[in-house]
């Protein structure tokens, strides 16, 4: 979908569940969080991403931990001349969906809460069994 940007710096995305079709949950979502490895990282030179250190993923990272739906295989970019020749071919940098990691995320925090909610049930069970 398209994004909109305001100049408070707030980015918008278009995701209106009438335009979508659902396709399921995520069922396991705490080994994938568990499986990122968000660092800290400066860019290189020709990377041109700021001189200052950053924080954040790595995208064949978070490939591996949540799947390609996540990060999809960069994609080959052709450069034609004026005749329409491909004149070269490099592939683009990866990258990943911050929405797919921020997806998992809720979902993992969903889970626990459910795990944490179980267990105060069985502790307040407990406590008024054992007086």
């Amino acid at each position: 979908g398209a994004a909109t940007f305001s100049a408070a710096g707030v980015i918008s995305s278009v995701s209106d569940e009438r335009l979508k079709i659902k396709d399921g949950t995520i069922a396991d979502p705490i080994p994938m969080i568990m499986a990122l490895e968000p660092g800290y990282y400066f860019g290189k030179p020709e990377a041109n991403m700021g001189d200052g250190r950053q924080l954040g993923f790595y995208a064949q990272n978070v490939r591996k931990a949540i799947g390609p739906e996540a990060a999809p295989d960069p994609e080959d970019q052709v450069n034609l001349d004026a005749d329409g020749n491909e004149v070269s071919r490099t592939t683009r940098p990866w990258g990943y969906y911050d929405r797919s990691v921020l997806a998992v995320a809720i979902e993992a925090l969903k889970v626990h809460e459910g795990r944490l909610a179980a267990l105060q049930a069985d502790f307040e069970a407990y406590k008024s069994s054992h007086p």
